[in-house]
């Protein structure tokens, strides 16, 4: 039983890190930002071995080739992960992407029995699956709740007669979001724009009329809010095929909610598919990687071999990705450097996290975890309904109580 609150609290501290990372994005590179989980982290590590090593008496396993085998290649496979997942975030749709990665708790239970030789019981089995449809089923809900996406589309307004460059950042089926380069003329408010799109996904060069919504002071690297002022069919379908990236996204917009949703979906996941498996995999594959490194030593305690098994998986991410950055992004090492109040957050909330994954995966089998880990969906969907007062759909609902019932199943299957 002890695996379930370190995997609770894992799941709880990895979105803590994930809340600090995402202020990094803006001082540092998306590799490096990345990074900081790995390179901050290390301390904490070495002071928690060191710790349980003369603090508390705990005698320190001795590693050995096997066990090198297993954590280098879960460190490998777990910053393949972390690399691909930057590359779903570069992709204007990456929730379903995001949320196909997710298919690591599947994927784990194929890996287990053929990297560990380990199976689990059919309880279990339909707890996960159900777990992972239930995580779909929100994915599927939230897209259709908020119908909006990030881009980075080419794009140039027309304003007082004078042609300003810019890029659309932000999509949705009413309006869109610019920044604006170059010497940036005046907007007004209520003012109709022409907007020339550079993009296939409306057959070449379409003229958009807008109608300026909200306007900062100074539109110079800002971005100002549109939408759209509908005068024509022609208009409204190249509106509606730019939101979608898909030239038959119009075509279907007759159809039932539920058959509408699934073609768009299949729209959205298009170029993310592979990835957000790929991801799913490696993520996946750490997970066994790290439980196998951990089972393969043979003395210690549980807290030591997860502090020895971690510390050596940190250590060889680090020294990777030292020389990553060093190698291909000079000058990121420095800026970690220079924000460490903000990367010293992330590597704590990171090591306390990686800490309880590697301790519960030292006590059960990673399938069960990463199914249990799940929960930081359900965390997330609390927050948005019952702090921020958003409204929800009754898909997101379903895939809640489907994903909350397939982990009482897992937690019951564990404890009888």
């Amino acid at each position: 039983m002890l695996w379930i609150p370190f995997t609770i609290a894992a799941a709880f501290f990895q979105n803590l890190r994930s809340a600090a990372q995402r202020q990094l994005k803006s001082q540092l590179s998306d590799v490096a930002a990345a990074s900081v989980r790995f390179l901050y982290a290390l301390p904490f590590a070495l002071l928690w071995l060191l710790l349980l090593a003369y603090g508390f008496n705990m005698s320190t396993p001795e590693g050995s080739l096997s066990f090198l085998g297993w954590v280098v290649g879960g460190s490998i496979a777990q910053i393949l992960f972390t690399f691909l997942l930057i590359r779903l975030f570069s992709y204007s749709n990456f929730a379903v992407g995001t949320a196909l990665s997710k298919t690591e708790a599947v994927q784990v239970i194929i890996l287990e029995a053929v990297l560990l030789h380990e199976s689990i019981t059919l309880g279990a089995a339909v707890a996960i699956i159900s777990a992972f449809i239930g995580v779909m089923i929100m994915t599927i809900g939230r897209v259709r709740r908020h119908p909006r996406r990030s881009a980075m589309i080419p794009c140039q307004l027309e304003i007082d007669g004078n042609t300003v460059p810019g890029h659309i950042v932000d999509l949705s089926i009413g309006g869109l979001g610019i920044t604006l380069s170059g010497d940036s003329l005046p907007l007004r408010a209520e003012n109709t724009y022409l907007l020339t799109v550079n993009t296939p996904h409306v057959g070449g060069e379409v003229t958009f009329k807008v109608i300026s919504r909200s306007i900062p002071e100074s539109a110079e690297k800002a971005i100002v809010g549109f939408q759209y002022a509908h005068e024509s069919t022609v208009q409204e379908k190249a509106a509606f095929t730019l939101f979608y990236e898909d030239n038959e996204a119009w075509a279907r917009r007759d159809e039932s909610g539920t058959r509408f949703t699934f073609h768009n979906i299949l729209a959205l996941a298009r170029k993310t598919l592979t990835i957000g498996l790929a991801s799913g995999l490696f993520l996946g594959l750490s997970s066994v990687l790290f439980r196998g490194a951990s089972l393969s030593l043979e003395e210690g305690s549980l807290l030591m071999r997860s502090a020895y098994t971690l510390v050596a998986a940190t250590a060889i991410q680090t020294f990777v990705l030292l020389i990553w950055l060093r190698c291909f992004q000079p000058g990121q090492i420095r800026q970690t450097l220079n924000n460490w109040q903000a990367c010293t957050g992330v590597g704590f909330t990171g090591f306390i996290a990686s800490i309880c994954w590697f301790t519960a995966f030292t006590i059960t089998h990673a399938a069960y975890v990463r199914a249990l880990g799940q929960i930081e969906l359900i965390f997330t969907f609390m927050a948005s309904v019952l702090i921020f007062r958003e409204k929800v759909s009754k898909a997101e609902i379903g895939g809640v109580i489907l994903l909350s019932a397939a982990i009482v199943m897992l937690v019951l299957a564990n404890t009888s």
